[in-house]
């Protein structure tokens, strides 16, 4: 399910969310997150990368991060995905999640 932010909208805690808990269901902190924004083509279905490739979110509490960025007046109406990307430690392989908005 996408959700719909319009143009000059400040997005905040609630709007895109990842939340990260242990195999036992208990909220714990990545070593380290990032995410990035993609606009999609609907000529080609490509993604294109809007600004860093490596934005920081915001972490309010253990376990929860969110991204916090004002959608510019002149984006594109349109699908866009936010890809965040965490290892759980130093050595563990890095995942990712995939958000459409």
């Amino acid at each position: 399910m996408s959700v719909v932010f319009t143009q000059g909208e400040t997005l905040e805690r609630g709007d895109l969310d990842i939340f990260l808990s242990t195999d036992a269901g208990n909220p714990t902190n990545a070593f380290s997150i990032s995410y990035a924004i993609y606009y999609v083509d609907p000529a080609t279905s490509a993604e294109v990368l809007i600004g860093s490739a490596t934005r920081t979110p915001v972490n309010p509490t253990v376990g929860e991060y969110y991204a916090s960025l004002q959608v510019p007046a002149s984006a594109a109406a349109g699908d866009y995905v936010i890809r965040w990307r965490f290892r759980e430690t130093a050595a563990s392989p890095e995942e990712g999640v995939v958000q459409e908005f």
